[in-house]
């Protein structure tokens, strides 16, 4: 057969235009499978996060006894695609993603975070859950320590809170800027339990009697010819020296 133009040259070669035919086809046919979310967009995948708070506990412990279990109840969920925690001084951050296309990941990631929660200690603080993307999760962190043994005066934590989160929040594109550290001081006590038993003493009773101890109270007005000040008495102790040298009353 023989035609002319150029479709006449491309119908003399009955094999080229056979390949030419089925390359058409096949493109036409990637379009046409390509998902409708795909052209139309893609759907993200869903992702959830939780913080855990426990006050007064330090990272490893935080780490020991709150990020490894909800590792564990968290990795079980189907459809999983990532799990990623992040263990600091008294918190916890996890954060998880499915794979797209999951259904009732939320409500999965919900319970398993509730279970994990009923294990914990009561002075643990409530989950608290954030979805959406990982954008919650801290993407830069710094500590201050000091250079010697002594620790870190007041002001340098009045500097932070006053001078450093505000500049950092006004950086543009910056979100949550949080600081630990810089509020009161926590003593942790580690008690011997076999010294304390061979004493007749036991862990509740040392805290009820060194919390009674360690009191702010107000302590009445005094009165003057320009008004009144308030007087407080502080009888909290003020170091570690202070409380190791703490008379503890034996049964």
């Amino acid at each position: 057969m023989s035609g002319t133009g150029p479709f006449g040259l491309w119908l003399e070669k009955p094999v080229a235009a056979s390949c030419v035919a089925l390359s058409i086809l096949a493109v036409s046919l990637a379009v046409i499978g390509v998902p409708s979310e795909k052209r139309g967009g893609a759907r993200e995948a869903p992702a959830y996060g939780v913080i855990l708070r426990h006050y007064g506990v330090d990272g490893r412990e935080m780490e020991r006894s709150i990020a490894l279990p909800l590792e564990e109840a968290l990795s079980a969920l189907p459809g999983l695609n990532s799990l990623s925690t992040v263990s600091e001084n008294g918190m916890v951050r996890a954060f998880a993603r499915f794979n797209t296309g999951v259904r009732g990941a939320y409500e999965a990631f919900r319970e398993a975070v509730q279970r994990v929660y009923e294990t914990l200690p009561s002075s643990v603080q409530r989950p608290e859950l954030v979805s959406g993307d990982d954008r919650r999760l801290p993407v830069w962190s710094a500590v201050v320590v000091p250079s010697g043994e002594k620790p870190l005066p007041e002001r340098l934590g009045i500097l932070l809170e006053r001078e450093l989160k505000p500049a950092l929040e006004s950086i543009e594109g910056s979100g949550e800027v949080e600081l630990a550290g810089t509020g009161l001081t926590e003593l942790v006590i580690a008690l011997k339990n076999e010294a304390a038993l061979a004493r007749g003493v036991s862990a509740s009773f040392l805290a009820a009697f060194l919390g009674a101890q360690d009191l702010l109270l107000p302590g009445g007005e005094l009165r003057t010819g320009t008004g009144n000040i308030l007087i407080n008495v502080d009888g909290r102790y003020g170091t570690g020296e202070e409380l190791s040298e703490a008379l503890i009353p034996l049964p």
